[in-house]
């Protein structure tokens, strides 16, 4: 089952409710939703919402235009090209369950549909 995608901000407990959700026992459920949105695991998970909550500058301006173009909000996007304006050079740093683990995927990736989180394939306009 894949569930319905979070977003961006959602705090961990929306993830432990999707986890549970699931019907298995915790550290399945945990590894199941992992898989989900295609990290590593629960700890990458964890990890990546203890970044965003804060909205980390090393991880949040990235993941929100990321967002962006995934949504076809070209407001947004434009809004944090501007403000960071090394965004088109960023890389990504999720800790994914592919080889290798941190897949460093650019915003280009993205309009193409190419970005390696299968809940974010999209093909924008």
């Amino acid at each position: 089952m894949q569930p319905a995608p979070l977003p961006l901000t959602a705090p961990l407990a929306d993830y432990e409710a999707q986890a549970l959700a699931l019907d298995f026992s915790p550290d399945e459920a945990h590894s199941a939703l992992a898989k989900s949105y295609d990290f590593a695991d629960w700890k990458a998970i964890s990890a990546f919402v203890a970044a965003i909550a804060p909205r980390d500058p090393a991880v949040y301006p990235f993941e929100a235009a990321v967002d962006a173009i995934v949504e076809r909000d070209l407001v947004t996007l434009q809004s944090l090209l501007h403000a960071h304006p090394g965004l088109v050079h960023a890389r990504s740093t999720r800790i994914t369950r592919f080889d290798p683990p941190v897949h460093r995927a650019t915003l280009l990736h993205y309009v193409a549909a190419n970005g390696t989180e299968s809940y974010r394939q999209k093909s924008p306009a």
